[in-house]
């Protein structure tokens, strides 16, 4: 075995670290797979250039195992700093789980629910409001009419006493009609509710007579009969009751001269003379209490 020369290489030794060339794995398999004689290489013996290829690569320069970490982080995306390594996608989480009953979806139905009851409730109320509120007005317009009615139309009278017998008895009601002296003037015959003369003491206000004798006439009683302007009167609506003899009296222009059909109980012109027409309220109409007697007068 021959010695070797100062200087010369041992072929079976590795190079000094100075003398291997320096190999990047990546660059160095692209390069060798795409074109093996574009990448020269020195062979161990000759030195002289020899094609580089994969098999070369990987046989003379140990590779770390490839992962997806080191795989995915020599690759930079294209969004993304290249210089910053590429962050693998999260793992997938789970989706929450469905709340359990009474949970906060519990909570929020029963929210729900009380909402639409707390609804109904207010249409309720508002419902409730509007019909008393109806009510009020309806009760209103008729009181008010009620009102207008009774003071300008017609008006309910009770008989206080027996003086209108046959004709009407005590507590019986009548209705009025006070219009009707405002069309037409009063005829003899007339039931008329008036109001008590002032130099006459009583309480009640109110008086119903029958008119006998207008203004102008002269009136007189005999033998329980009546005469206007000495021409007896008929008179069906008496009970054959007597009465004393009066008169004659002649009645005042704007007067007139009342007597109630139970002449013998009665307190009338007879009395306290006749009467001023402006002192009429009306003339009864219609009775309608009790029932078994409703009709007209």
């Amino acid at each position: 075995m021959s010695e070797l020369e100062a200087g010369d290489a041992d072929p079976t030794s590795e190079p000094a670290p100075s003398e291997r060339p320096v190999v990047h794995h990546g660059e160095a398999m692209v390069a060798a797979l795409l074109n093996p004689q574009s990448v020269p290489a020195t062979a161990p013996e000759s030195g002289t250039p020899t094609p580089l290829t994969a098999a070369a690569v990987l046989g003379t320069t140990p590779l770390a195992p490839a992962t997806a970490e080191t795989v995915l982080g020599t690759l930079p995306s294209e969004s993304e700093d290249p210089d910053e390594p590429i962050t693998p996608p999260a793992a997938h989480e789970e989706p929450p789980a469905p709340a359990a009953a009474g949970g906060d979806g519990g909570d929020d139905a029963g929210d729900g629910g009380d909402d639409e009851g707390d609804d109904d409730e207010r249409s309720e109320r508002a419902i409730f409001a509007r019909n008393i509120l109806e009510w009020m007005v309806v009760l209103f317009a008729a009181a008010l009419v009620a009102v207008l009615l009774r003071t300008f139309v017609f008006q309910a009278f009770f008989i206080p006493s027996e003086s209108m017998e046959t004709t009407l008895f005590e507590n019986d009601r009548i209705l009025v009609n006070k219009v009707s002296y405002r069309l037409h003037d009063v005829n003899r015959g007339d039931v008329v509710v008036f109001r008590r003369p002032d130099d006459q003491p009583g309480e009640i206000r109110d008086l119903i007579k029958r008119v006998i004798a207008l203004p102008g006439e002269t009136i007189e009683g005999r033998d329980s009969q009546i005469y206007i302007n000495d021409q007896l009167l008929i008179e069906p609506y008496l009970d054959g009751n007597r009465f004393g003899d009066f008169g004659p009296t002649e009645v005042p222009e704007g007067e007139l001269f009342m007597m109630g059909d139970n002449r013998d109980q009665s307190l009338d012109s007879r009395r306290f003379g006749t009467i001023e027409d402006d002192r009429i309220v009306g003339r009864a109409f219609f009775l309608f209490w009790p029932f078994d007697r409703v009709g007209s007068l």
